[in-house]
């Protein structure tokens, strides 16, 4: 929901708190329970109640976190209490030890604090990952990717710091689902959609739904691009482009290909390279720009490397570092230049 104050969301947080302690209580009222459901109906209240209750499950982890620690001792110290003499009053079950962390947290340190319960996922060279977040959207990473993600009741935030990823998102209009990637922000309520960033160059493939991409255009003005299905936008500081493309090709990583159409095979083998540890290293500059059509594994440089030096006359060198490098086949240099 665009346009909320912090003071509103801390205060349905707070709401949510309370309403938590009041539930686990040893006896519940009729009453008071058709008042929650009532105060439930409301997006941002049953959104906030939702990660009280998330932040309650995780609650072991988060006794152990040190900005956890240390607001429970700064609440503590505010209200003239410590936290061993709370422990003791928790006499009748182990949740209200969780119970005490959960509401220190949250209603003592507000929306604020909870972001530092953001969590971060990263995938190495070679490997991918299929990540279900709390509000059941699932992101799936790509080799050697990095981003964090931030819930609050109001809004899903996701950076996206290096790689690429792809997102099949819960629809929840009340809580809006962005990306950040560099300059380029990506807003989505329910669909599905794939986002790679190479240093400052971003590309958003559209393959379910619809997505609203906002990138600085070279006036300086940011530019706000509307994609359906089928789009893929690509944005830079300098450029962006819109147009339709096969889109199947983008997310190919997702079942272990590498789909090439006539693209240069400077650029194929700096893909094929983005999965493996032993890089490529192309020693005939005169074959930059020479077209790739093919669809290869993605983990197994292997098909790829016989497929280029039996084309284009080249023969294939192992270096100790577990590169290869490709030469003429009528040179007698293995060295790359």
């Amino acid at each position: 929901m665009m346009g909320r104050s912090v003071g509103q969301d801390d205060k349905a947080l707070k709401e949510a708190a309370q309403w938590f302690a009041r539930l686990n209580a040893r006896s519940v009222s009729t009453a008071s329970l058709h008042e929650f459901r009532a105060w439930r109906r409301q997006p941002e209240n049953d959104a906030a109640y939702g990660m009280v209750e998330t932040v309650w499950r995780g609650a072991d982890s988060l006794q152990s976190d040190p900005d956890i620690q240390g607001a429970i001792a700064e609440a503590m110290e505010r209200t003239g209490r410590s936290v061993k003499g709370t422990r003791r009053e928790a006499s009748y079950g182990r949740w209200v030890g969780t119970a005490v962390v959960v509401l220190l947290a949250v209603v003592l340190f507000g929306a604020g604090r909870i972001l530092r319960l953001s969590r971060s996922y990263e995938t190495a060279v070679g490997e991918d990952r299929l990540v279900l977040l709390e509000d059941g959207s699932r992101v799936r990473l790509d080799t050697d990717t990095r981003l964090a993600v931030r819930f609050t009741p109001t809004a899903r935030q996701i950076e996206l710091l290096k790689g690429q990823a792809f997102f099949d998102v819960a629809h929840n209009p009340a809580r809006p689902f962005t990306v950040q990637a560099g300059s380029t922000r990506v807003r989505a309520v329910g669909t599905r959609f794939d986002v790679r960033r190479d240093g400052d160059q971003v590309r958003v493939s559209l393959m379910q739904g619809a997505v609203k991409v906002a990138s600085p255009a070279t006036s300086g003005q940011s530019r706000v691009w509307t994609l359906a299905p089928g789009d893929r936008l690509t944005a830079s500081p300098s450029a962006q482009s819109l147009h339709k493309a096969d889109v199947d090709d983008d997310t190919g990583w997702m079942t272990g290909r590498l789909i090439f159409h006539d693209i240069p095979l400077a650029s194929a083998i700096e893909e094929v390279n983005r999965y493996n540890r032993g890089k490529i290293i192309l020693n005939a500059s005169r074959l930059d720009d020479v077209r790739v059509n093919g669809t290869f594994a993605s983990g197994d440089a292997t098909d790829f490397i016989s497929a280029v030096t039996g084309l284009y006359d080249l023969r294939s060198s192992r270096q100790p570092d577990g590169s290869v490098v490709l030469s003429p086949a009528g040179s007698s240099s293995v060295n790359a230049s």
